[in-house]
């Protein structure tokens, strides 16, 4: 396992944006920062459609400054709802890599999640990821972006979540490939 993220009640600095997909805005989206060392957030943020909807909708966004290169490995976004609505569902999650002046790449994507939000508790999308490049910069952020559909809904759909769950991330402190306690035991039976 790889370094987690906290996710806050910050709004995230990139915004809400398509980032690396080019999927249709919803009519309520939430964009939220995920930092190493922080405090949960404890608000409730709304994220929905307003109907008809034709497509999945980019809802809920957490950016995040990884701190060192990503590496290949798994990524987890958890969104822990907290008022619910049977008629969205949680459909994809796209992890997005910005190299501080444009959309990198897509570093991987989870489709056909089916997660319905018909109860009050934390949902959680598994993503396999590539590694991002060029070299960690600054400026260089991760992107997770949440899509849901409400398409059997009328009227409008919404739901919303307490951005205080952790984002795991294939991210090695220190960029060594090596968990940092084990680099630390290493360095002291060198010396």
């Amino acid at each position: 396992m790889g370094l987690e993220f906290k996710q806050t009640d910050t709004v995230a600095p990139l915004g809400t944006v398509a980032a690396c997909t080019s999927f249709p805005a919803a009519s309520k989206m939430i964009a939220r920062e995920a930092v190493e060392t922080g405090i949960d957030g404890t608000g409730t943020p709304q994220f929905g459609a307003s109907l008809p909807q034709s497509a999945d909708e980019r809802m809920v966004f957490f950016e995040l400054d990884p701190g060192e290169d990503v590496p290949t490995g798994e990524h987890i976004c958890r969104i822990r709802i907290t008022t619910t609505n049977t008629a969205l569902t949680w459909t994809e999650c796209h992890v997005c890599y910005w190299n501080g002046s444009t959309w990198e790449t897509t570093l991987g994507s989870v489709t056909g999640l089916g997660i319905v939000l018909d109860t009050a508790q934390t949902e959680t999308a598994t993503i396999t990821g590539a590694s991002a490049g060029p070299t960690y910069a600054s400026s260089h952020r991760l992107y997770y972006l949440c899509l849901f559909d409400a398409t059997g809904a009328h009227g409008s759909a919404n739901a919303n979540f307490t951005p205080d769950q952790l984002i795991t991330t294939p991210i090695v402190a220190g960029g060594l490939g090596i968990p940092l306690v084990m680099h630390h035991r290493k360095q002291m039976a060198v010396n």
